[in-house]
């Protein structure tokens, strides 16, 4: 059996990495192999696809050159096994060692940018030149408009980059969910980009006037002992449920139960990280939630305030706070904007829509 699409991983199972997966399995069903570095021992998601481990490739001992060759070699006898004709690489500097040898084969290689690789590998002159290689990929594909700008900006061909969201389910109708409490959700990796302790803290301020006001936190990484550290300094434990890092199941489900979803992701000050466009917010969207989130990156191109949430600046914890006050006193408003996120996904952001775009620009 023939399998036209490879996609590589930098590695399988990661759980805020649902993106991929559904590349794997649905973008072309049975007809596409894997290529990863390393299986997750922690899997928060399986593939059915042939693949390739290439932590599992049987290198020389010695030689560094052997090595390369080596690892060239096995790349290329699977690619050539399957069939393959066309490649897609996740994220734009751990694919271009992947890049250079399927490039040499001649199979159409297009690669995905994502977030930290169009943000904070920018800050390193080393890796803006190294980018300028993809001006011979056969494409790249970028999650907003935002990132695509800071691609060309970089000197990579405009018309290579094409603009295609991450694609999520949408369910077929809007049903507002009312209760006594008011349920917020947060899910995010508790990293300095996601700034979680911004949102704990407005939604403290928040519950000071909203005394019926909850908050489900999903999520974990090297900010969650800070986070939890904080919850019970503060005797929020009542109003806030850490859950640490959940399936995707886990997140679908809280978001039924949920009457807004909460981000505040920022610029990380240290190394220079930004998001892309997170998906966690389009998943919001797309089961009806108002969003309540900071001007950041491609935020605004998903979220118009107003419209289907509101967004603050970055940082004003204030305002997210007050926004969060607003949505806690007017249900009427939490309905319309919910309303309007689930529009606003089915008609920009749904999966079918993203598996139309790159099966098109990919050709397959």
């Amino acid at each position: 059996m023939a399998y036209p699409l490879a996609i590589f991983t930098p590695r399988i199972g990661a759980y805020s990495e649902t993106f991929i997966h559904k590349h794997i399995e649905r973008l072309l069903p049975g007809q596409t192999v894997v290529l990863s570095h390393v299986i997750r021992k922690a899997k928060f998601w399986e593939t059915s696809c042939p693949a390739l481990i290439l932590s599992e490739i049987s290198l020389p001992r010695f030689g560094k050159k052997r090595k390369i060759a080596a690892f060239s070699q096995a790349i290329r006898q699977f690619l050539t096994f399957h069939g393959v004709e066309v490649m897609m690489g996740e994220f734009l500097d751990v694919s271009l060692p992947i890049f250079e040898i399927v490039r040499d084969m001649g199979i159409p290689f297009y690669v995905h940018s994502h977030g930290y690789d169009i943000s904070e590998r920018l800050e390193d002159p080393n890796w803006r030149k190294a980018y300028l290689a993809y001006n011979g990929a056969a494409g790249i594909i970028t999650v907003s408009k935002f990132s695509k700008n800071r691609l060309i900006d970089i000197g990579l061909v405009p018309d290579l980059i094409k603009v295609v969201p991450c694609g999520i389910d949408v369910s077929d109708s809007y049903c507002q969910r009312t209760s006594e409490t008011v349920y917020c959700l947060a899910v995010g990796r508790m990293v300095p980009k996601k700034s979680p302790l911004i949102t704990i803290r407005a939604f403290e301020k928040a519950s000071l006037e909203c005394p019926n006001l909850h908050l489900d936190f999903i999520g974990d990484g090297m900010l969650f002992s800070a986070v939890e550290d904080y919850v019970e300094q503060n005797q929020l434990s009542d109003k806030i449920t850490l859950h640490g890092s959940q399936t995707n199941n886990f997140v679908l489900d809280m978001m039924q139960r949920s009457q807004m979803f909460l981000q505040h992701s920022i610029t990380d000050p240290q190394t220079g990280n930004e998001e892309g466009l997170p998906v966690a917010i389009l998943e919001a969207m797309a089961n009806g939630l108002p969003i309540v989130a900071s001007k950041h990156a491609g935020i605004p191109e998903a979220v118009i305030s107003g419209v289907n949430g509101y967004l603050v600046n970055e940082g004003d914890e204030n305002s997210m706070a007050q926004c969060i006050i607003d949505l806690y006193n007017d249900s009427a408003m939490r309905g319309k904007l919910g309303r309007n996120s689930w529009l606003r996904a089915k008609e920009n952001f749904s999966w079918e829509a993203e598996r139309r775009q790159l099966i098109k620009i990919m050709d397959l």
